[in-house]
């Protein structure tokens, strides 16, 4: 049984309000051991969180309504249920990357086994899960093998960097801004480290601490979230990751872009 919210579920703001923390987590482990579950593990990224377990609708559903503090309609509203082979066949295309935002995106296998990796530690990864999830793994890097996937570059950290490089072709250093210094966004800096190694790299994040933190590592600069606006005519690309209820880049800011353009962490171009 797998029950879950994704991306075709809910908008980013919605998804965060039902991600599981390193300390949730242990709480919910806790919890289904309490009650008997003994095949369980959650897989929690920034498109998706997922509770795979080895138990009925209606008790997991109650594990994952009090967990979440879900309201009434809410559970309807932004989770699916799926179960018996529905639910291996559902863990096969994640593991592939196949039911991702960025189709094929790597980076979700690596998530999924750090999460598999959790709940063995629990003594929650039972025959059958160690079975299925297996070759939900065996089958990820078949397919990586035998088909255009194999190259492993497609994510959401290539796809930002194959449209910067149609952009700026001809150009030999680039000027790029990223808000937000959380997981996906120090993920997405080293990423692009990698794709453009002349890059001139600028961090930014609410809590100044965290970006200086990550800078050095990356060899980048940082500057302060609260003046970020006032910067923007420096950069050739500005990528924002930082969770926000409305958008970071407004109207007024594009004026002072360079002839570059900016991302939200959706990879829609604005």
């Amino acid at each position: 049984m797998v029950i879950g919210s994704n991306f075709t579920k809910a908008d980013t703001r919605t998804r965060s309000l039902f991600a599981i923390t390193e300390s949730s987590k242990a709480e919910v482990y806790e919890k289904v051991k309490k009650i008997g579950i003994q095949e369980f593990f959650v897989l929690s990224t920034c498109n998706r969180t997922e509770f795979y377990a080895c138990a009925t609708e209606e008790v997991l559903r109650q594990v994952i309504t009090e967990q979440l503090n879900l309201q009434p309609g809410e559970f309807e509203t932004y989770f699916y249920i799926k179960s018996g082979f529905d639910a291996i066949r559902h863990l096969l295309r994640v593991a592939a990357g196949l039911d991702s935002q960025i189709i094929g995106d790597y980076e979700i296998v690596g998530q999924l086994k750090i999460s598999v990796k959790s709940a063995r530690e629990q003594g929650l990864i039972g025959t059958l899960t160690d079975r299925i999830t297996s070759l939900a793994f065996q089958t990820s890097k078949q397919i990586k093998v035998e088909t255009e996937l194999s190259s492993g570059r497609y994510s959401v950290s290539y796809a930002a960097a194959e449209i910067i490089s149609e952009h700026f072709q001809d150009k030999k250093s680039i000027n790029i801004l990223i808000l937000g210094t959380g997981k996906f966004g120090i993920t997405l800096s080293r990423n692009l480290k990698e794709y453009f190694p002349s890059a001139v790299l600028t961090l930014c994040n609410r809590t100044l601490a965290h970006a200086e933190n990550h800078a050095k590592a990356l060899e980048a600069q940082v500057i302060p979230f609260e003046q970020f606006t006032d910067h923007l005519g420096g950069y050739d690309v500005v990528i924002a990751t930082a969770q926000s209820d409305n958008y970071l880049i407004r109207p007024e800011h594009v004026e002072k872009l360079k002839k570059g353009f900016f991302l939200d962490s959706m990879l829609k171009l604005r």
